[in-house]
């Protein structure tokens, strides 16, 4: 047993000079403590020397009127008069003594270490056993522990590790293993993952707001609302979550009721003003829900103090001065309008849509046309199939078209043009219409007039509606080849117009020629499928059935053409005609009197 005890001295000797640092370190300590307490000691001696020589003068002060006054008083009463000021000695001795004991310092080590005894006595006790035990134990028997404590020795390793690092590697494992099943789609492991985080005690609320996100680009709207509310709790919670929520309730992308919608909103809106949370963002969301609680005047009054610095405060305060009709402020918040839309272009900010549409309607309301032209022009070529955008470039087109007809010179090809492009961005009001019909009626009066309706008759790029305009109004005028033209064209352009339809069979109708009928028939049976309940559909294709000679077929449609007009006279005489050829007189006779 010779090696267990040559590597038992190594040990000591390796003990020995791991400890000879500390050794020295706590001997060096204890002489400059001893060092500073004999100090302190000579500063005690040194105070109560210097007590004793301030003393002294009041001593012999003392002691100088007791023997002026032995002689003059008896003992007892100068005992009663030296009573006090030998109690006020007494009590400058025992101050003096006080202040030599302060600066005693073993007073203080021994005062420290009571006060720190439940830390360092543990400690002393565990040492204090680990030498009673290693000193009570022989090496020989200690060697078969060494298995048990390398078996052990992994525990207290991997505790440590979890402690001081551990926990955070695993978070950092588990938040990228939700990041991959995000990307994956796959949120069923993406939730089992968060549930560990959350056991982990890591907050998760970002992570899981993440998937709000994800979810929503996803189409799940459903499912990220779901989460989003966990998120939000019933009273306060994350504020991203309560954020999403206002938001995606006051676009109506949620599907929730007005009423429902409504009380979550200002639910969620008290919750994020408990958590502190302030800025413009809120106040234009609470200005949102007003508006959406019809409480337009509150919802202005939270708008006004952003109009000149948030565009959509200046848009929606816009918007609900032309509902209150406040002229004075609407001007003035369209004038916001156009400087904050305006500032942001400059900017490089990209406008949407809905921005030009406001931007549009505020220059229309301050009466700029030129302006409100300019708006326009980019509107249509942010968004050009947008339908108010078309609206109001068609809106514009026409106004050149009335400058150009009321001007010196009216050139006819630009006038062509502006009626042939408004008629082909939008669906044209009825009264614009009628003017254009009035217009064609007048051209024999103006060479302009004529010469811009023969380039439009000269053109094959016309829009189906202004064909069906222009086709109506020249069949109307018996000008049937012309009629005929612009028909065929309206309805290449657009087959479903059931009008251009019935009108192309009315106009073969009219020109008399047998050898069209059936071409006539075939246009009134596709206006009458495009649109059954329409009585003057019905009336036309009566009418032409009755030229063919199929009278049974022709009454059928006569009378129901006969319930939405009751009093026109021609349908009452093509049902005579009808009745006579079917052989029922009464009936004919009853029709030909209504007729007349």
């Amino acid at each position: 047993m010779r090696i267990p005890g040559e590597l038992y001295e190594r040990l000591l000797r390796f003990g020995k000079r791991l400890a000879a640092p500390v050794e020295a370190f706590s001997e060096r300590s204890v002489e400059r403590v001893s060092t500073f307490a004999d100090t302190l000691n000579k500063a005690e001696t040194r105070a109560l020397d210097v007590g004793q020589v301030l003393l002294r003068p009041i001593k012999f002060v003392a002691r100088l009127p007791r023997r002026i006054l032995a002689l003059l008083v008896s003992p007892r009463r100068l005992e009663a008069i030296g009573k006090p000021i030998r109690r006020a000695a007494k009590r400058i001795r025992e101050a003096f003594v006080g202040v030599a004991e302060a600066l005693f310092i073993d007073r203080f080590f021994i005062r420290f270490a009571q006060l720190t005894r439940p830390l360092w006595y543990p400690l002393a006790a565990f040492a204090g056993f680990v030498a009673a035990w290693w000193q009570t134990r022989k090496l020989r028997r200690l060697w078969w522990g060494v298995p048990l404590f390398v078996l052990l020795l992994p525990l207290p390793v991997l505790a440590g590790w979890f402690v001081f690092g551990g926990r955070s590697g695993v978070a950092a494992n588990y938040e990228a293993a939700i990041a991959d099943a995000r990307a994956a789609k796959d949120y069923a492991r993406m939730a089992l993952f968060e549930r560990k985080l959350a056991q982990l005690g890591v907050d998760t609320r970002r992570t899981e707001f993440n998937s709000v996100l994800t979810l929503e680009r996803d189409g799940q709207l459903n499912a990220a609302y779901e989460r989003a509310q966990r998120l939000a709790g019933e009273d306060v919670g994350y504020p991203p979550a309560h954020l999403w929520i206002v938001e995606h309730l006051l676009t109506q992308k949620l599907g929730v009721p007005a009423d429902e919608s409504q009380r979550l909103v200002e639910q969620h809106l008290s919750a994020l003003s408990k958590l502190g949370v302030r800025g413009r963002q809120i106040t234009i969301l609470r200005g949102l829900s007003l508006v959406q609680g019809k409480k337009l005047r509150e919802a202005a009054e939270v708008f006004a103090p952003l109009v000149d610095e948030v565009p959509l405060a200046a848009i929606e305060r816009f918007q609900i001065d032309l509902q209150l009709q406040r002229r004075d402020d609407a001007r003035r918040d369209a004038l916001a309008v156009r400087e904050q839309l305006a500032r942001q272009r400059r900017n490089g900010n990209a406008l949407k849509a809905g921005d030009y549409q406001c931007w549009a309607n505020a220059e229309k309301f301050l009466n700029d046309l030129n302006r409100y032209r300019a708006v326009v022009v980019d509107w249509m070529e942010v968004d050009p199939h947008n339908v108010e955008a078309r609206k109001g470039m068609a809106t514009i087109y026409l106004a050149d078209f009335d400058v150009n007809l009321q001007s010196a010179q009216p050139d006819a090809k630009l006038l062509a043009t502006r009626l042939q492009d408004a008629f082909a961005l939008t669906e044209i009001p009825e009264d614009v219409k009628l003017r254009v019909a009035a217009l064609y009626r007048q051209r024999s009066l103006s060479r302009v007039l004529r010469d811009a309706f023969n380039e439009l008759a000269n053109s094959s790029n016309l829009s189906a509606s202004l064909a069906e305009v222009l086709g109506t109004v020249a069949g109307v005028e018996g000008e049937w080849a012309q009629a005929e033209a612009w028909m065929r064209q309206a309805i290449v352009k657009d087959d479903r117009d059931a009008i251009a339809w019935n009108n192309l069979a009315c106009i073969l109708l009219q020109k008399g020629d047998p050898k069209v009928l059936d071409e006539a028939l075939v246009a009134a049976n596709r206006a009458v499928t495009l649109a059954a309940a329409d009585y003057r559909f019905r009336e036309t294709r009566g009418q032409i059935l009755l030229r063919l000679k199929r009278p049974q077929e022709a009454v059928s449609d006569l009378e129901f053409a006969l319930n939405g007009m009751p009093e026109a006279a021609a349908v009452h005489r093509s049902l005579a005609l009808a009745y006579e050829e079917l052989g029922n007189k009464e009936l004919a006779a009853q029709h030909r009197d209504q007729a007349q």
